[in-house]
Protein backbone atom coordinates (compact mmCIF):
# COMPACT_ATOMS: atom_id res chain seq x y z
CA UNK A 1 0.00 0.00 0.00
CA UNK A 2 1.60 3.26 -1.14
CA UNK A 3 -1.30 5.69 -0.74
CA UNK A 4 -1.41 8.34 1.98
CA UNK A 5 -2.05 7.10 5.49
CA UNK A 6 -1.79 10.42 7.32
CA UNK A 7 -2.49 13.74 5.59
CA UNK A 8 -2.56 17.43 6.36
CA UNK A 9 -4.75 19.44 3.99
CA UNK A 10 -4.49 23.26 3.90
CA UNK A 11 -3.48 23.12 7.56
CA UNK A 12 -3.12 26.35 9.51
CA UNK A 13 -2.21 25.69 13.14
CA UNK A 14 -0.38 26.96 16.20
CA UNK A 15 -0.84 27.48 19.92
CA UNK A 16 -3.76 29.51 21.18
CA UNK A 17 -4.14 32.51 18.90
CA UNK A 18 -0.55 32.30 17.67
CA UNK A 19 -0.32 30.84 14.17
CA UNK A 20 2.85 28.87 13.38
CA UNK A 21 1.83 26.89 10.28
CA UNK A 22 0.03 28.35 7.28
CA UNK A 23 -1.77 26.36 4.59
CA UNK A 24 0.44 23.26 4.84
CA UNK A 25 -0.35 20.16 2.77
CA UNK A 26 1.55 16.96 3.50
CA UNK A 27 0.92 13.25 3.02
CA UNK A 28 2.73 10.37 4.76
CA UNK A 29 2.69 7.03 2.96
CA UNK A 30 4.29 3.62 3.41
CA UNK A 31 7.18 4.77 1.20
CA UNK A 32 8.36 7.16 3.95
CA UNK A 33 8.44 10.95 4.08
CA UNK A 34 11.29 13.13 5.35
CA UNK A 35 10.15 16.36 7.01
CA UNK A 36 13.00 18.87 6.83
CA UNK A 37 13.60 22.49 7.73
CA UNK A 38 15.76 24.80 9.76
CA UNK A 39 15.28 25.13 13.50
CA UNK A 40 12.09 27.04 14.13
CA UNK A 41 10.64 26.26 10.70
CA UNK A 42 7.50 24.67 12.17
CA UNK A 43 8.33 20.97 12.05
CA UNK A 44 7.50 20.36 15.71
CA UNK A 45 4.24 22.26 15.39
CA UNK A 46 3.23 20.19 12.38
CA UNK A 47 3.92 17.01 14.32
CA UNK A 48 1.90 18.41 17.23
CA UNK A 49 -1.00 19.25 14.92
CA UNK A 50 -0.99 15.75 13.45
CA UNK A 51 -1.04 14.32 16.97
CA UNK A 52 -3.80 16.63 18.17
CA UNK A 53 -1.49 18.60 20.47
CA UNK A 54 -1.68 21.95 18.64
CA UNK A 55 -4.58 24.26 17.84
CA UNK A 56 -5.88 23.80 14.29
CA UNK A 57 -7.30 27.10 13.00
CA UNK A 58 -8.26 25.81 9.56
CA UNK A 59 -7.69 22.85 7.31
CA UNK A 60 -7.97 19.12 7.89
CA UNK A 61 -5.98 16.25 9.36
CA UNK A 62 -6.96 12.98 7.72
CA UNK A 63 -5.89 9.53 8.91
CA UNK A 64 -6.64 6.24 7.20
CA UNK A 65 -9.40 7.94 5.21
CA UNK A 66 -11.04 9.59 8.23
CA UNK A 67 -11.20 13.27 9.20
CA UNK A 68 -9.50 13.26 12.62
CA UNK A 69 -9.04 17.03 12.97
CA UNK A 70 -11.15 17.19 16.11
CA UNK A 71 -10.10 13.85 17.57
CA UNK A 72 -8.27 13.83 20.89
CA UNK A 73 -4.61 12.75 21.00
CA UNK A 74 -5.66 9.60 22.85
CA UNK A 75 -8.17 8.63 20.18
CA UNK A 76 -5.60 9.19 17.44
CA UNK A 77 -3.09 6.99 19.28
CA UNK A 78 -5.66 4.22 19.70
CA UNK A 79 -6.51 4.47 15.99
CA UNK A 80 -2.89 3.88 15.03
CA UNK A 81 -0.81 7.09 15.08
CA UNK A 82 2.38 6.47 17.06
CA UNK A 83 4.99 9.06 18.03
CA UNK A 84 8.59 8.71 19.11
CA UNK A 85 9.42 12.12 20.64
CA UNK A 86 12.83 13.71 20.54
CA UNK A 87 13.08 13.21 24.32
CA UNK A 88 12.23 9.48 23.88
CA UNK A 89 10.00 9.42 26.95
CA UNK A 90 10.78 5.90 28.13
CA UNK A 91 9.96 4.80 31.67
CA UNK A 92 13.35 4.79 33.45
CA UNK A 93 12.22 2.69 36.42
CA UNK A 94 10.69 -0.09 34.31
CA UNK A 95 12.67 -2.88 32.66
CA UNK A 96 13.05 -3.04 28.91
CA UNK A 97 10.42 -5.77 28.75
CA UNK A 98 8.05 -3.81 30.96
CA UNK A 99 8.52 -0.68 28.83
CA UNK A 100 7.55 -2.67 25.76
CA UNK A 101 4.67 -4.71 27.13
CA UNK A 102 2.99 -2.01 29.21
CA UNK A 103 1.68 -0.36 26.04
CA UNK A 104 1.37 -3.48 23.87
CA UNK A 105 -1.73 -3.95 21.74
CA UNK A 106 -2.75 -6.95 19.64
CA UNK A 107 -1.27 -7.04 16.16
CA UNK A 108 1.72 -8.15 14.11
CA UNK A 109 4.26 -6.30 16.25
CA UNK A 110 5.04 -8.54 19.20
CA UNK A 111 7.83 -8.62 21.77
CA UNK A 112 9.67 -11.21 19.71
CA UNK A 113 9.42 -9.16 16.55
CA UNK A 114 10.75 -6.05 18.31
CA UNK A 115 13.64 -8.16 19.64
CA UNK A 116 14.33 -9.29 16.09
CA UNK A 117 14.43 -5.67 14.91
CA UNK A 118 16.59 -4.58 17.86
CA UNK A 119 18.63 -7.53 19.22
CA UNK A 120 20.18 -5.24 21.84
CA UNK A 121 16.80 -4.97 23.53
CA UNK A 122 16.62 -8.74 23.82
CA UNK A 123 20.08 -8.79 25.40
CA UNK A 124 19.08 -6.10 27.90
CA UNK A 125 15.48 -7.07 28.50
CA UNK A 126 15.93 -7.17 32.30
CA UNK A 127 17.77 -3.84 32.49
CA UNK A 128 15.82 -0.79 33.60
CA UNK A 129 15.23 1.96 31.06
CA UNK A 130 17.40 4.38 32.99
CA UNK A 131 20.36 1.98 32.79
CA UNK A 132 20.45 1.97 28.98
CA UNK A 133 22.71 4.04 26.76
CA UNK A 134 21.20 6.82 24.68
CA UNK A 135 21.14 4.65 21.58
CA UNK A 136 19.50 1.76 23.43
CA UNK A 137 16.90 4.15 24.83
CA UNK A 138 16.12 5.29 21.29
CA UNK A 139 15.71 1.68 20.19
CA UNK A 140 13.42 1.12 23.17
CA UNK A 141 11.36 4.20 22.32
CA UNK A 142 10.87 3.00 18.74
CA UNK A 143 10.15 -0.55 19.87
CA UNK A 144 7.58 0.68 22.37
CA UNK A 145 5.83 2.69 19.65
CA UNK A 146 5.75 -0.38 17.42
CA UNK A 147 4.15 -2.43 20.23
CA UNK A 148 1.13 -0.15 19.79
CA UNK A 149 0.84 -1.73 16.32
CA UNK A 150 0.45 1.63 14.60
CA UNK A 151 -0.42 2.38 10.99
CA UNK A 152 1.91 5.38 10.93
CA UNK A 153 5.06 6.15 12.94
CA UNK A 154 6.25 9.71 13.57
CA UNK A 155 9.97 9.84 14.37
CA UNK A 156 11.27 13.14 15.78
CA UNK A 157 15.05 13.44 15.23
CA UNK A 158 15.87 9.83 16.14
CA UNK A 159 19.61 10.18 15.42
CA UNK A 160 20.31 13.23 17.57
CA UNK A 161 23.36 12.88 19.82
CA UNK A 162 24.00 9.23 18.99
CA UNK A 163 27.26 7.50 18.05
CA UNK A 164 27.67 6.69 14.34
CA UNK A 165 27.54 2.93 14.92
CA UNK A 166 24.19 3.29 16.69
CA UNK A 167 22.88 5.57 13.95
CA UNK A 168 23.79 2.86 11.44
CA UNK A 169 21.71 0.33 13.40
CA UNK A 170 18.76 2.69 13.56
CA UNK A 171 19.00 3.41 9.85
CA UNK A 172 18.89 -0.32 9.12
CA UNK A 173 15.83 -0.66 11.34
CA UNK A 174 14.02 2.21 9.61
CA UNK A 175 14.78 0.69 6.21
CA UNK A 176 13.22 -2.56 7.40
CA UNK A 177 10.13 -0.76 8.66
CA UNK A 178 9.67 1.03 5.33
CA UNK A 179 10.17 -2.26 3.47
CA UNK A 180 7.49 -3.82 5.69
CA UNK A 181 4.99 -1.07 4.79
CA UNK A 182 5.10 0.90 8.03
CA UNK A 183 4.22 4.48 7.09
CA UNK A 184 6.94 6.75 8.49
CA UNK A 185 7.19 10.51 8.85
CA UNK A 186 10.82 11.23 9.69
CA UNK A 187 11.86 14.59 11.15
CA UNK A 188 15.64 14.81 10.98
CA UNK A 189 18.44 17.40 10.83
CA UNK A 190 20.80 14.95 9.09
CA UNK A 191 19.49 15.77 5.64
CA UNK A 192 21.33 13.18 3.58
CA UNK A 193 20.40 10.38 5.97
CA UNK A 194 16.73 11.38 5.99
CA UNK A 195 16.60 11.56 2.20
CA UNK A 196 18.31 8.19 1.83
CA UNK A 197 15.71 6.53 4.07
CA UNK A 198 12.58 7.94 2.44
CA UNK A 199 10.93 8.16 -0.97
CA UNK A 200 9.45 11.63 -0.50
CA UNK A 201 10.50 14.83 1.23
CA UNK A 202 8.93 18.08 2.34
CA UNK A 203 10.71 21.22 3.51
CA UNK A 204 9.18 23.80 5.84
CA UNK A 205 10.37 27.37 6.27
CA UNK A 206 8.72 29.89 8.58
CA UNK A 207 5.62 27.76 8.84
CA UNK A 208 5.10 27.28 5.13
CA UNK A 209 5.81 24.40 2.82
CA UNK A 210 8.54 25.62 0.44
CA UNK A 211 9.50 22.38 -1.32
CA UNK A 212 7.99 18.95 -1.80
CA UNK A 213 9.01 16.10 -4.07
CA UNK A 214 11.05 12.93 -4.41
CA UNK A 215 13.82 12.49 -1.85
CA UNK A 216 16.21 11.32 -4.56
CA UNK A 217 15.70 14.54 -6.53
CA UNK A 218 16.51 16.70 -3.52
CA UNK A 219 19.48 14.51 -2.53
CA UNK A 220 20.99 15.06 -5.98
CA UNK A 221 20.74 18.86 -5.71
CA UNK A 222 23.24 20.08 -3.10
CA UNK A 223 22.68 23.72 -4.03
CA UNK A 224 18.96 23.44 -3.42
CA UNK A 225 19.58 21.73 -0.08
CA UNK A 226 21.93 24.55 0.92
CA UNK A 227 19.33 27.15 -0.04
CA UNK A 228 16.44 25.44 1.69
CA UNK A 229 18.29 24.44 4.84
CA UNK A 230 20.73 27.31 5.15
CA UNK A 231 23.78 25.05 5.01
CA UNK A 232 25.47 22.70 2.61
CA UNK A 233 24.62 19.03 2.86
CA UNK A 234 27.17 17.17 4.99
Amino acid sequence: MNGPVLEAEHLTAGYGDAIVLEDVALAASCEGVALLGRNGAGKSTLIAALLGLAQVHSGTVRFDGHDVTRWSPQRRARAGIAWVPQERGIFPSLTVTENLTVVGRPGPWTLGRVHDLFPRLAERQRHRGGQLSGGEQQMLAIGRALMLNPKVLLLDEPFEGLAPIVVDELEDAIRRLVAEDVAILLVEQHVEKALALTAHAAVLDRGRLVWQGHSSALAADADRIATLMGFAAA
